[in-house]
């Protein structure tokens, strides 16, 4: 029997990385009954009486890098995943601004504050380098190491792991790139009934819906402000409150002056398919994904769904069916998009490719290239 070691970062089931990492596993060993996975969250379980380590997430450079450290002090035989998108967009320093008049966030403001994280990421001063480490060439270095020192890269795209190895000046990294899809759950999900739905959340109907964090990353500002005088369409923020207060208190303002909006946070897990399921369209206008788990699982019920374009998510790769994507600092673009798809009717999109199984299958093959 094979024994494979998950590396990965301690409390990783609050994110994707460590929700891949559970499915793989268990997919993995249903299919096959000849290996053992281990997921370990500390350095020190790593032991050589494992035939190959599987290492998650660059965005988590120090326990990732003590890991490969140990693996290779060990000898053993190193495929990672890099859960990587383009930061650059993602790191805006709102510490540096006393406001942000706006009602919403231009492509301008956007661009602007790109450069400058880039600037001032690569000046020695402590407080920059740990604010904006995603953008510098001490990341982009850490990552060529981590290419490098893996047998094969495992990217959830063809399209991450091109922009991870142009990120790390790693040309030679692009051979190593074994695309590994990013699964969603596609079947046994429990719909609530509409009338329960409704009367658990209080909810109006036809809503126009936003899931995950409310962040500046995520950008639900912009949906705001797109639908500003669409008083009439319901929008419902689904997720937690987790950036500057300062975006926070915009956000806030704005959905107060407009009204019908409404936000709902810690939702049991197994009852957010519901939102997707009553929902008129799913909107995700975030600066950053990969692909945006969200978005498959709203297709997955039926949902018609707006994103942003390429720049920021990995279009070729998932979403070939019945879409909207615009510029996410368009705000004409995406209300024209939000009021097209909220005509449309529910469609059922095969997701069959992204399933767990498949998942599985692929990673299982980039392990038998490897051993």
């Amino acid at each position: 029997m094979k024994r494979i070691a998950y590396c990965i970062r301690k409390g990783y089931l609050d994110g994707g990385d460590g929700i891949q990492a559970v499915k793989t596993k268990q997919y993995i060993e249903e299919m096959n009954k000849d290996l053992q996975i281990d997921i370990l969250d500390d350095v020190s379980l790593l032991s050589d009486s494992y035939d190959l380590v599987h290492i998650f997430n660059y965005a988590t450079p120090q326990i990732t890098l003590q890991f490969f450290n140990r693996a290779e002090e060990l000898g053993l035989r190193i495929v990672s995943s890099p859960v990587y998108w383009d930061y650059s967009f993602s790191s805006i320093p709102f510490t540096l601004i006393k406001s942000f008049k706006k009602d919403f966030v231009s492509e301008d403001f956007a661009l602007f504050h790109r450069g400058l994280n880039q600037v001032l990421s690569n000046i020695p001063l402590p407080q920059f380098q740990k604010a904006y480490f995603y953008v510098s060439k001490s990341f982009s270095k850490m990552v060529k190491y981590f290419i490098k020192h893996s047998e094969l890269v495992l990217p959830n795209s063809q399209e991450e792991g091109n922009l991870c190895c142009d990120f790390a000046k790693c040309e030679e990294g692009k051979k190593k790139v074994r695309v590994v899809y990013n699964g969603v759950d596609t079947g046994n999900i429990n719909i609530m009934g509409e009338n329960a739905f409704f009367s658990k959340y209080k909810l109006p109907k036809n809503y126009v819906l936003q899931v995950g964090r409310m962040e500046y990353l995520k950008n639900p500002l912009n949906l705001l402000a797109a639908l500003k005088e669409d008083k009439d369409i319901p929008i419902v923020f689904l997720g937690n409150m987790t950036c500057s207060p300062i975006y926070v208190e915009k956000l806030q303002q704005l959905a107060n002056e407009r009204g019908n909006v409404y936000f709902v946070s810690n939702v049991p897990h197994d009852e957010v398919y519901s939102f997707y399921k009553y929902a008129s369209v799913h909107v995700l206008l975030s600066m950053r994904e990969s692909p945006g788990l969200v978005s498959l699982e709203a297709l997955s019920q039926g949902c018609p769904i707006v994103i942003a374009d390429r720049r920021f998510l990995p279009i070729d790769t998932y979403f070939q069916e019945q879409f909207e994507s615009v510029n996410p600092f368009d705000l004409k673009a995406i209300r024209d998009a939000v009021i097209k798809s909220i005509k449309k009717e529910h469609y059922m999109v095969d997701l069959s490719r992204f399933s767990w199984s498949e998942v599985a299958r692929q990673t299982y093959e980039a392990y038998c290239e490897v051993l």
